[in-house]
């Protein structure tokens, strides 16, 4: 089920910062950029959002609690206990497949379709979201790690989870 919702600027820099933090959380967005701080480790992040740039353009104050803007949540993540939306009632919530319905047939048969008539470049937009202002900094702690009896650092074997948020 996916809610509509409207969140202030300070609403949604804490959501971003969230998305980051928790593994488990929200970090799919689209519509926008960011900046942050990562004020904790790669493994604990505590982020710091700095900036957010809407598509159009607009620079989202995150400091103000005034001035809303529309955003859609998967109602798992709206759920999320200790999350901007609780105790908040969604404008709109809608399931998905009722309105849109999409199965797993349906779409390998369009992709077969676009393949027979050559048409295999199916364009997407894999820019980054969210840039980690301090990346290098975490990059270049020192820790290390033990990986199959050699000694490498930390920074060469994670993946910067949490520097970067992709859009889906």
């Amino acid at each position: 089920t996916w809610l509509l919702y409207d969140l202030t600027g300070a609403e949604l820099a804490e959501v971003l910062a969230d998305g980051i933090d928790d593994p488990d959380g929200c970090d799919q967005v689209s519509g926008l950029t960011f900046e942050y701080y990562n004020r904790g480790t790669l493994e604990q992040p505590v982020t710091e959002i700095v900036s957010i740039k809407l598509k159009n353009g607009t620079v989202v104050d995150i400091h103000d609690t005034d001035t809303v803007y529309r955003v859609v949540i998967p109602s798992n993540d709206a759920n999320r206990p200790g999350s901007v939306f609780e105790g908040k009632d969604p404008i709109w919530s809608w399931y998905s497949e009722l309105e849109a319905p999409v199965d797993n047939l349906s779409l390998i048969n369009i992709l077969r379709s676009r393949r027979d008539k050559g048409q295999v470049h199916i364009p997407t937009d894999d820019s980054s979201r969210g840039t980690c202002l301090n990346a290098s900094d975490l990059l270049n702690t020192g820790d290390t790690q033990e990986t199959s009896g050699t000694e490498e650092t930390q920074a060469e074997n994670t993946e910067m989870t949490g520097t970067t948020q992709e859009a889906a």
